[in-house]
């Protein structure tokens, strides 16, 4: 209880500026009111206040939100305990894997932050591009994650991969997989139709056209070659024709893109899926619809070469090397194993696919041979496939080069050992652990696979992110209920560096959470003019990539130190797309122009009002940062129309 004297008669304030000071008679009486006041401060009569009352008289609007969102929180915690309790009554398989905890139970775990600190002091001087090298003063550069070392690391791959490499789990993909070499003309009916494709690029004062036959390049130091210094934009310093990077017409909307984790040789792989969505109706610019049947697809992937100084090798046009056809359906999405075999040579890594039909698939996909001539290969059939009957997988995150974890239409999150999976039956294996997320669809899932004990995050169609704790023996939910989105589906993403999970909604705001000690507040770290449809992290520096609906491409540093004025962070504009249909007897699918040259800016974070409407062409589909630390500036972009930059942006 706190306690304010009635006997007051001067402010508590004492001001360093008397205006009577010098007058001899005031003093006396000035004197006089310092010795009341002085008494009024000792105990005596004295008026007690209501604490709530004063409390909102001083209290700051921070303690007040904060204060709402924990009212919030404790609303949001026993809603869902009531609907969690309701649901597993008929939870599938293992009903009694879920627990939720109540806000008095939650997870508070003492997590070591060193090594967000240690981001911190490297890269908070780096406002938004990523650096090659360590400046004179020893900040940017490239750098893995500080929570474990390079030991650590290659303990872990090797500890990982150990049931592939030593107990027969590459002996079973070699018996049960099965694929057949076909010819280019066979594969046509997996590679679509593709498109030839126009555009316009360059200054913005000497803009010039470029035709793009389908699966054709061009190098970005072919467009920039008659380019002054000062026009080059963000690549000011760099003279002309040496932009590191190519621009490809894949001749259809590309649907996903990833990179090839593997880092054997001086090839980078990209992983690409093309093709028009059968079904629009959950997303206009999600990654597919699971559950489209009557579509063919196929997994182009396309090939690279870095020079000495991990830069991309401009000599060598990019090309195709493998194209991977699934006659299965219509591609969801695709998902690598984020951690490389470090033993064995003969293969690129596991690839997981969520294809329309509901059916999770692992595939190994075996090296590439050096050369000229591209290989198609036609999978008959896989080693690994798992199933559930009337749900469909709808995500899937890995856990670990044996674990995987996936989400279904059901609601459910069904976590997969690839060690225990029957080989002999693919389709009669059982999951090795069911959890009740969500009352309806899982858009997305996050493992997060750094932290220890492992933590899996969820977001579900029904406006709730679920944080899914691993450690005992049975797992542990704690519920955020967050602005459902109407344009977009939910997605979640980690950063290594921050420690947190990123997500949007349809307020083209990227917000930040914390991974334990889940709650409801959150962090604003980037503000976009439009629709955001795809983020990128990379695991080699803390930039980010942001993909928008209306054609633009933003990079900023969640770790600056301009994060927390009130300005706003960094951000900058890489470059932009815009696409327009057709005209008169143009042959092409349409034009597009990409215009860049943007300065960095300040970006308030505060709510969005709107958003541009725009060509669905135009969008921004997919983005990925290159995870070899040799070559962590590259990045690649794919957009509606069919174009895929792929550059190296790194200073």
């Amino acid at each position: 209880m706190q306690r304010r004297s009635t006997a007051r008669t001067t402010p508590r304030k004492k001001y360093t500026v008397d205006a009577f000071e010098g007058v001899p008679e005031l003093a006396d009486v000035v004197g006089d009111e310092d010795e009341d006041a002085a008494v009024a401060d000792e105990p005596g009569d004295v008026e007690e206040v209501d604490e709530d009352a004063l409390e909102l008289d001083e209290a700051s609007d921070s303690d007040e939100l904060n204060q709402e969102n924990e009212d919030d929180e404790d609303d949001e915690v026993s809603e869902t305990d009531e609907v969690d309790d309701e649901v597993n009554e008929g939870a599938p398989l293992e009903p009694d894997e879920l627990r939720t905890e109540t806000r008095a139970h939650r997870i508070r775990q003492d997590r070591d932050t060193s090594h967000v600190t240690a981001a911190k002091r490297l890269w908070a001087r780096d406002l938004t591009l990523p650096s090659r090298q360590k400046d004179s003063e020893g900040y940017g550069g490239f750098h893995h994650n500080f929570a474990s070392g390079d030991e650590a690391r290659e303990q872990r791959a090797l500890d990982g991969w150990k049931w592939y490499v030593d107990s027969g789990g590459k002996e079973a993909f070699a018996a049960h997989q099965k694929l057949e070499i076909v010819t280019a003309e066979e594969a046509v009916q997996y590679l679509g139709a593709p498109q030839a494709c126009g555009f316009v690029m360059g200054p913005i004062d000497e803009q010039k056209l470029f035709h793009l036959e389908p699966r054709q390049s061009i190098g970005l130091g072919t467009i920039w070659r008659d380019a002054s210094p000062q026009g080059s934009g963000m690549d000011s310093e760099v003279p002309p024709g040496t932009r590191s990077g190519f621009i490809v017409n894949l001749g259809a909307r590309v649907r996903s893109l990833e990179w090839v984790p593997s880092q054997i040789t001086e090839y980078q792989y990209l992983s690409i899926i093309v093709g028009e969505d059968a079904n629009d109706g959950l997303n206009a610019y999600s990654q597919g619809a699971p559950g489209d049947k009557d579509l063919r697809c196929a997994v182009q992937i396309w090939g690279l070469m870095n020079d000495t100084n991990g830069r991309i090798d401009n000599a060598m046009q990019p090309s195709l090397v493998l194209v991977l056809c699934l006659p299965f359906a219509s591609i969801h999405t695709i998902r690598w194993c984020p951690i490389p075999c470090p033993a064995a040579t003969e293969t690129l890594g596991l690839l997981a696919i969520v294809p329309g039909d509901s059916k999770l698939r692992i595939v190994d996909v075996t090296s590439i041979e050096s050369g000229d001539t591209v290989e198609y290969r036609l999978l008959r059939d896989t080693s690994f496939q798992m199933s559930v009957k009337d749900s469909l997988c709808t995500c899937v995150s890995w856990m670990s080069p044996t674990c995987i974890a996936v989400g279904y239409s059901d609601g459910n999150v069904r976590i997969w050992d690839l060690d225990r999976v029957t080989l002999t039956s693919p389709g009669g294996s059982q999951p090795i652990v069911t959890i009740r997320a969500h009352n309806s669809y899982v858009a997305s899932i996050l493992a997060t696979s750094l932290l220890s004990p492992a933590v899996l995050v969820t977001a579900g169609i029904d406006g709730r992110i679920k944080h899914i704790s691993l450690e005992g023996e049975k797992p542990k939910t704690t519920s955020v209920k967050v602005q459902k989105n109407n344009l977009t589906m939910p997605s979640l993403i980690y950063h290594e560096f921050l420690d947190r999970m990123l997500s949007f909604g349809d307020d083209n705001i990227v917000q930040s959470y914390t991974v334990t000690a889940f709650s409801q507040s959150s962090k604003a770290i980037a503000n976009v003019g439009g629709l955001i449809t795809t983020i990128a992290t990379s695991p080699c520096h803390p930039y980010i990539l942001i993909g928008t609906a209306n054609g633009e491409v933003l990079t900023t540093n969640p770790l600056q130190d301009g994060l927390r004025s009130r300005q706003g962070p960094w951000q900058q504009m890489w470059f932009q797309h815009e696409w327009r249909r057709p005209k008169g007897d143009e042959v092409s699918a349409g034009l597009s122009r990409i215009l860049e040259g943007f300065k960095s800016e300040h970006v308030p974070v505060s709510r969005s009002t709107g958003f541009v409407l725009a060509e669905e062409k135009t969008a921004i589909t997919a983005i990925a940062w290159n995870p070899d630390i040799r070559c962590g500036g590259w990045a690649a972009v794919g957009m509606g129309g069919g174009l895929v930059r792929i550059e190296d942006i790194a200073q």
